[in-house]
């Protein structure tokens, strides 16, 4: 929905699924195949985020029962995470990865997009 939004807030577990988008887009960006683009591994995820991987489970879990009703109510259907064995990566979905204006230059977030 164009023109939608839904403010959550701050929240610790954002940070991950910001990397994660992130990571997606730069192998996109890098020319990998769709299939493949954004597959991080847990542990090397829970080292570039400075946590480990029991934390890293815990905010995609708080991230999915934080932003699944929030998702809906802008009528967006997506796995926000896909999982493989070991792996994790930013789901399927239409976002954009911006800086906000008139915050701190290291804030950033997502907007996701209808499709």
């Amino acid at each position: 929905m164009e023109g939608s939004a839904v403010d959550l807030g701050e929240r610790a577990h954002h940070q991950t699924l910001l990397m994660l988008a992130r990571e997606r887009r730069g192998d996109e960006c890098q020319n990998v195949i769709p299939s493949e683009a954004g597959w991080r591994d847990v542990v090397s995820l829970g080292e570039m985020l400075g946590i480990d991987t029991q934390h890293i489970n815990t905010h995609l879990f708080r991230a999915l029962r934080q932003l699944s009703p929030a998702l809906r109510q802008l009528a967006i259907e997506l796995d926000l995470v896909e999982r493989r064995r070991g792996q994790v990566r930013f789901g399927d979905a239409a976002f954009e990865v911006v800086d906000w204006k008139g915050l701190a230059a290291s804030r950033s977030g997502l907007i996701m997009r209808d499709t």
